[in-house]
């Protein structure tokens, strides 16, 4: 086996922090998503402050359940990870621009975990640099969608 060179591990972190546009996600062919790194600061913050928001009785030994995981993981991605799309569309054919609302509803409804996985996947691209897959530059779209972003009232899950 050859050695691993630093630059092969390295990742961006401002990449990270910021976020950055991701394509080439597998069946979601002309979709693009702008996301923060899994693991971003602002994201181990949200995750903490649930996890400990968590009853002790419910999280015996540090352990919290299946179902309060995948809670925490919606909120992180619904108000964290996820800042944008481009190339979703209506069933009639419109497009469909970003909304917080839709996002939250597309994260946690069981019919669209497709799109839930989508985020995890770009977001996990972003966070391991895997730099094929997004742009150099955030913010280097051709047209970002007029939906509204991050500083919108957070959800309650």
């Amino acid at each position: 086996m050859p050695p691993v060179k630093l630059s092969e591990i390295k990742v961006d972190p401002a990449k990270i922090e910021a976020g950055a546009w991701v394509d080439g996600i597998p069946e979601f062919e002309g979709v693009r998503l702008k996301v923060r790194g899994l693991g971003c600061k602002e994201m181990q913050k949200l995750q903490r402050s649930l996890f400990e928001a968590i009853p002790r009785s419910r999280r015996p030994k540090g352990k919290v359940s299946q179902e309060d995981q995948d809670r925490i993981l919606d909120r992180c991605l619904h108000e964290v990870v996820l800042l944008d799309w481009e190339g979703l569309q209506n069933d009639d054919d419109t497009p469909l621009a970003y909304d917080r609302a839709k996002a939250l509803t597309f994260i946690t409804d069981p019919a669209f975990k497709k799109f839930r996985e989508a985020v995890v996947w770009a977001a996990d691209t972003v966070a391991n640099d895997k730099a094929e897959a997004f742009e150099a530059t955030v913010g280097n779209s051709a047209a970002s969608s007029a939906g509204s972003s991050p500083g919108a009232p957070a959800s309650s899950i």
